[in-house]
């Protein structure tokens, strides 16, 4: 918090806000691509809060704290980028260079550092602890070892300048993943079966563990955020892919899955477990 307060400081004592905010926009990204963008990068994140907010102590303050502390911090640092990027023209801006030019280099590399080895933390244990579902076998340490080697090296190779169509992609996937999450949950089975995740012949079996009605709607759904992209609509790829997906699995899960949906609704059902 306090490196983010000094490098809010350095931007806005570097460049003129009121200057900035009379010139005109350049470039082909609409709104509803600029839109996607951030749509995609903040739904990316949603599957790995669940490895964090499964420790809360009650469900309010595990939606509150992960609402609030994302959207904040991401407004917050958005608004720096963005101040960065039009007063230097580039897409590619940083404050880190800012922090240099006023003698506040320390600070700066040490943004880099937390700001690197946290985010990747995340990632690399969240990747291991969603492997573990598809691994049982395997233990979660070397799980999560096998996904630190894996990004590390593919980290070597991606070409960072194709960064935005990375996060199309994390779009494309994850939209339609939280779609079908968001409907099974609340308007399906209206509350959780820790116990029954891993259980074969459990509430979560179907056939052979896999939900094929779920995977149709998931390659409908990233199908459509491809062609609304290639197409240009305007209304946007997020939107689109997350309200189909939705509609196609709700009324394909009551024609084939009807005995899934909840006969009673259940309210204040938590538990201390981390949706697999």
């Amino acid at each position: 918090m306090i490196l983010s307060i000094i490098m809010t400081y350095a931007v806005l004592s570097t460049v003129n806000v009121a200057d900035l905010m009379d010139k005109k926009p350049k470039g082909h990204l609409t709104f509803s691509l600029g839109l996607d963008y951030v749509i995609g990068m903040c739904l990316s994140w949603v599957p790995l809060v669940a490895d964090y907010s499964r420790y809360a102590r009650n469900i309010n303050g595990a939606a509150h704290a992960t609402y609030w502390g994302y959207a904040l911090s991401s407004i917050w640092m958005y608004f720096v980028g963005l101040l960065c990027t039009i007063a230097t023209g580039l897409w590619n801006a940083s404050p880190i260079p800012i922090m240099g030019a006023l003698g506040l280099g320390i600070p700066g590399l040490l943004i880099i550092f937390f700001s690197t080895v946290t985010t990747a933390f995340l990632d690399v244990f969240s990747a291991g602890v969603s492997a573990s579902n598809l691994f049982p076998k395997f233990s979660e340490r070397r799980l999560v070892f096998i996904a630190g080697v894996s990004g590390t090296l593919i980290s070597l190779v991606f070409p960072i300048d194709k960064y935005q169509s990375f996060l199309l992609i994390l779009g494309a996937v994850f939209i339609p993943i939280e779609s079908i999450v968001l409907v099974d949950y609340f308007l399906i089975r209206k509350h959780l079966k820790p116990a029954d995740l891993t259980k074969p012949e459990g509430s979560y079996w179907y056939r052979g563990g896999v939900n094929l009605v779920a995977f149709v709607a998931f390659v409908v759904g990233f199908a459509l955020y491809e062609v609304s992209y290639f197409q240009a609509w305007p209304i946007g790829s997020s939107f689109i892919s997350l309200i189909i997906t939705a509609v196609l699995y709700y009324f394909l899960m009551r024609l084939l899955h009807r005995d899934q949906f909840s006969k009673v609704r259940r309210s204040g059902i938590y538990k201390n477990h981390a949706a697999g």
